[in-house]
């Protein structure tokens, strides 16, 4: 269920395997999360990849009056980056957790508590498809981008943000605390290469940042997305199994 104002309520959420876990954990920080946790990775480790993110997105939304759908929109902080720079959009915000979605505030624009996995959207509704920092918290991070396809109408744009665990080894140790400290505190986990969903082919791009530590894709409708590790669930984080 969409809503403009209204702050959605615990009950819309599902509750099921790890979507508690996640939720769980977003909702205990969301009161920090912008001005703590979100600036500290996006100084250490993201900054970086979100721009570049943000600069694809821009580039497909700038063309007319385009859907954009914020997948895992948390305290609407990318949204609010794309509305500044192109005034004209309104994306549609889908959070797991209400508490984050609350700190969007009185903005006016459409938004709805439910899970990547399971949009409450037609097929091809939306022109652009923009998730940061989430396919690394759920069950099946396919299942997730295969979901945000469904969603993608013909000629779009998805663009997606995630923390990566580092191929090399020396990149692995210097981001090892910074890893360290989304595997204690987040749901969160850095997915390693095979685990990654990815579509080869001449629309799709991937890009790396910060040694490794912070990916970006990009994906059209025309993909299909595949990685074989991804199929079982994520373990569960540290921190969710002593809740």
């Amino acid at each position: 269920m969409l809503t403009g104002n209204a702050r959605p309520t615990r009950e819309q959420v599902p509750d099921r395997g790890r979507s508690a876990q996640v939720l769980a954990t977003y909702e205990r920080v969301a009161g920090r999360y912008d001005r703590y946790w979100r600036r500290l990775w996006l100084l250490v480790a993201g900054g970086a990849a979100e721009r570049a993110m943000l600069d694809a997105v821009a580039g497909a939304a700038g063309v007319g009056r385009p859907r954009v759908l914020d997948a895992g929109a948390g305290t609407w902080a990318l949204s609010r980056r794309l509305a500044r720079e192109l005034p004209a959009v309104r994306p549609v915000l889908v959070d797991l957790s209400p508490g984050m979605l609350a700190l969007a505030g009185d903005l006016g624009v459409p938004r709805a508590v439910a899970s990547v996995d399971a949009l409450p959207f037609a097929d091809g509704t939306f022109d652009v498809v923009m998730s940061a920092w989430v396919i690394e918290t759920v069950n099946s991070p396919t299942a997730a981008v295969t979901e945000m396809l469904r969603v993608l109408g013909p000629d779009g744009l998805l663009a997606y943000s995630f923390c990566s665990r580092p191929a090399r080894r020396r990149d692995r140790w210097r981001t090892g605390p910074t890893r360290a400290v989304v595997h204690a505190l987040f749901a969160g986990h850095f997915l390693r290469e095979e685990q990654t969903p990815f579509h080869d082919c001449a629309v799709s791009r991937r890009s790396s940042f910060a040694a490794g530590a912070a990916t970006v894709v990009l994906l059209g409708k025309c993909c299909t997305v595949a990685a074989a590790a991804t199929q079982g669930a994520l373990p569960v984080t540290a921190a969710a199994r002593r809740r």
